[in-house]
């Protein structure tokens, strides 16, 4: 099986299979070959577990990530798609078939299109019922019990998928849809309908689960009947929340594998952004490079996470010099082009809103516009229900320090990790990310990392902690007030957003540098400070989404005004 370790794949269902298929065949082994999907950690941890509890030690293999899988598929004699929810296409399946592997499938989705059950003599692979370990191992069984068939199957698969697959007739058909594309005339200003609605909302891409997209659930809320237009929308990669809005999409959003992988749409997001005209007598932009390009008959509201990272802070998007990577000298190649584009869709806004300080004095660098500081929203509901997180009951009574992040480079949690090394103090380390698994094995026996905690269990891990470290350089700086929700405080670098989060001596206290020596003697230092939780609460409360939306609405109100004016300048 081919595939990243996640629920949606269906790993579990088919070691459960082949427990079936072992109690049959003694000699059978699986291999599962991929790595976690980001924040899958958890569903991995139940793969292992159950692989463990089955007694299929010997017979499944987590393989991992591998560079070329042609090598893995040379060695399947059946290669298994068990995805419990219907695939929107199901690539790994033609490559299986175009490269002549005999395969069995769960139906549903793109897969029912992919392999052919009929007529007699036509067929190209076996499809189940999704989520049937029974039928799962059956079908396993009848391709390794009658393999002629099977490579029979097999044969007229690959001859199928050259025929309707192949790339030379995709780039065909993608191409006259964008020479259709590029002769259509953009909607005019006086076609707008008389029934448009007056607020609408725009965001960069709808494909993860970050700040950005919760203050957009923040502005849905303030906004409850606005349309969300976007460029891409994976609703199983973002906040289940956004099923709930109208999401109008722009035309790449038909290629599925761009939702997955946003950053490869780069080059193509200035044309998808052109395709998405709203029709509305306000827009409010959610931008982090994008949205504030939008086309509209109405007015622009633009609310800037950041100006767009990997054109004003290339080395830190990239994490290196851009001469050192293939996507970096791609990006120095368009960046000219980006830049003029990007300057003119800032100049689009009949007002601009900046997130924090920080990011209003990059605004001002990259555009020449003086944005008002409209601080978001934090995420985290401290009255909401918790639930217990079983890896830490031991360490509640006398609570811990705790850092919130996704585990990159840029976050420094490795330089949280060293600080406590050798100290009295426990950390708690809550995120998923690519340096997790170093993270894990140079991790002292003072610190536990967790992944994957739902919403309750965050919040009961926010209230049972002592501290909140945040050692890295942030645009806004979310976690302190999430912590300060709950009556935590937080030692913060001295830099970018948590000027403006922290309240030096209400809610928190900073270091200066982030480095191991400077983030032990905070820790040190703060050992025996008290804080008050009740003044660390008012101050979470100044952040508070009623605050949020109240000054959006008034902004919104003001360009619907007849004069046009807000509480502001540009």
């Amino acid at each position: 099986m081919v595939g990243r370790l996640s629920p949606t794949k269906g790993q579990l269902v088919l070691v459960r299979a082949m427990r079936r298929v072992v109690d049959e065949r003694p000699d059978a082994t699986a291999r599962l070959v991929g790595a976690a999907a980001f924040g899958a950690e958890a569903y991995e941890r139940e793969v292992r577990e159950e692989v463990e509890r089955l007694g299929l030690r010997d017979h499944v293999q987590l393989v991992g990530f591998v560079d070329d899988p042609r090598a893995e598929l040379d060695r399947f004699a059946v290669c298994v798609h068990a995805s419990p929810t219907p695939e929107p296409f199901g690539q790994v399946v033609t490559e299986a078939m175009a490269w002549g592997v005999p395969v069995v499938a769960t139906s549903g989705g793109g897969v029912d299109e992919v392999v052919r059950t009929g007529p007699p003599g036509c067929e190209t692979g076996l499809l189940v019922p999704a989520d049937d370990d029974a039928a799962l191992a059956t079908a396993i069984l009848e391709v390794i019990e009658h393999p002629a068939p099977a490579l029979a199957r097999a044969g007229r698969a690959h001859a199928d998928v050259r025929e309707r697959f192949a790339a030379a007739a995709g780039a065909s058909a993608m191409t006259a849809v964008w020479e259709a594309a590029a002769t259509e005339r953009p909607p005019r200003r006086a076609a707008a309908p008389v029934s448009r609605p007056r607020v609408a909302i725009a965001h960069d891409y709808l494909t993860q689960r970050g700040g950005a997209e919760r203050v957009v659930l923040a502005l849905h809320r303030a906004f409850p009947h606005a349309p969300i237009h976007t460029t891409l929308y994976d609703p199983d990669g973002t906040y289940p929340e956004f099923r709930d809005a109208r999401v109008v999409v722009s035309p790449i959003d038909r290629v599925v594998p761009l939702r997955r992988r946003h950053r490869y749409a780069l080059p193509l997001l200035p044309y998808a952004v052109s395709r998405l005209p709203v029709l509305a007598d306000v827009v409010v932009a959610s931008s982090s490079g994008w949205a504030h390009g939008v086309p509209t008959t109405g007015r622009k509201l633009v609310y800037c996470h950041a100006p767009a990272r990997w054109l004003y802070q290339a080395e830190a998007y990239l994490g290196g010099p851009a001469n050192r990577s293939l996507q970096g000298r791609g990006l120095t190649l368009l960046s000219g082009w980006l830049r003029r584009w990007d300057r003119r869709a800032a100049a689009s806004a009949d007002r601009y809103l900046a997130n924090s300080t920080v990011v209003r004095e990059r605004i001002t660098a990259a555009y020449g516009i003086d944005a008002q500081v409209v601080p978001p929203p934090y995420g985290v509901d401290a009255d909401q229900p918790q639930a217990p997180v079983d890896r830490l009951a031991d360490w509640a009574q006398e609570g811990y320090l705790l850092v919130v992040s996704r585990l990159l480079p840029y976050k420094n949690v490795d330089v949280a990790v060293e600080a406590v090394r050798g100290l009295r103090e426990r950390l708690v380390v809550v995120g998923s990310g690519p340096l997790a698994r170093r993270l894990r094995q140079s991790a002292p026996e003072n610190v536990r990392i967790l992944s994957g905690l739902s919403d309750a269990e965050l919040r009961w891990t926010y209230a049972h902690a002592r501290t909140l470290l945040a050692p890295s350089l942030e645009d806004f700086g979310l976690t302190p007030l999430e912590a300060a929700a709950f009556g935590v405080p937080t030692l913060a670098l001295r830099a970018g957003g948590y000027l403006d989060t922290i309240d030096e001596g209400v809610n928190g206290a900073f270091f200066d540098e982030p480095t191991v020596s400077s983030v032990r003697a905070a820790i040190v230092a703060a050992r025996d400070r008290c804080w008050d939780a009740h003044a660390i609460r008012a101050h979470a409360a100044l952040f508070s989404e009623e605050r949020f939306c109240a000054r959006i609405r008034a902004e919104v109100e003001g360009l619907l005004s007849p004069d046009g004016t807000t509480t502001g300048s540009r």
